[in-house]
């Protein structure tokens, strides 16, 4: 289960941001075919991320940065999506989120 009392603020704010994210993709969508993929894919990943899994948040933090950079190499961004994507690894970079997922494991406190 997710502890929701150790959850810093800042991967609460992330995984808002994803599921807004992910709503406005949906509410795009011409085709129902591969949404339902695409969500249980989106709520897998947030639901191990939101326990603490540092394998995910490591992989999260590579396709952010990963995203950003084909972004800038290829000029294929809109200023929202760059701007929510700059925020999004912001977030998973705040120093709460890193304790959060630190080696030794979440902060108890």
């Amino acid at each position: 289960m997710i502890d929701w009392d150790r959850l810093p603020w800042s991967l609460r704010a992330y995984a808002l941001l994803i599921g807004i994210g992910a709503i406005v993709v949906i509410s795009q969508a011409h085709r129902a075919g591969g949404l339902v993929i695409f969500v249980v894919v989106i709520l897998v990943w947030l639901y191990f991320l939101l326990r603490g899994s540092r394998p995910i948040w490591m992989v999260s933090v590579g396709i952010s940065v990963l995203g950003l950079l084909i972004d800038l190499a290829f000029y294929s961004f809109t200023v929202l999506g760059f701007a929510t994507g700059i925020v999004g690894l912001a977030l998973l970079l705040w120093p709460s989120t890193r304790r959060f997922f630190s080696v030794s494991g979440p902060d108890p406190s």
